[in-house]
């Protein structure tokens, strides 16, 4: 993103810089979506929010470090409202970002923006989890067994 993203608008030359940051964001959203293989209507949500989010005035004058956060915040939001299995350290590896700096973005996009995000407890990640990438017939108990290590196998 650039760093010249200015909450006014007084110049044209301002505008464009604004609307080149706006791209490049949107951009960065989309890119990560498809780098995690999230459905489209996960990328068309995250996007809807980190416009909202720049368009708020919390966010216009953010360091350009936390607006680059910021679409990867978006995305982690709508994983969770969706109850897909994403870690906060999956998307921080991706944007090679701090995990105290991107949760202080996220809980300022939830605060500002007034999302609304479930908690996703352990037991509600495996499951969701298994449940997308394995494809087991015979339930959840035979997914876990097909995970398991075996006997004597030394990690």
């Amino acid at each position: 993103m650039c760093s010249r993203c200015t909450p006014t608008w007084s110049e044209p030359w301002e505008l464009a810089v604004d609307r080149q940051c706006l791209f490049t964001g949107i951009k960065r959203v989309q890119d990560l979506c498809k780098v995690l293989q999230l459905p489209t209507v996960f990328e068309e949500t995250a996007v809807s929010y980190f416009q909202r989010a720049l368009q708020h005035p919390s966010f216009h004058l953010v360091s350009l470090e936390k607006k680059e956060l910021l679409g990867g915040c978006c995305v982690f939001v709508t994983c969770r409202q969706h109850n897909w299995p994403l870690m906060m350290g999956t998307i921080c590896s991706l944007l090679y970002a701090k995990q105290e700096l991107f949760a202080s973005v996220y809980l300022s996009l939830q605060k500002e923006l007034g999302l609304s995000v479930p908690a996703l407890s352990l037991a509600d990640l495996v499951k969701t989890h298994l449940n997308s990438r394995l494809p087991c017939q015979a339930g959840l108990l035979r997914c876990c067994v097909m995970w398991l290590p075996w006997p004597g196998f030394g990690w």
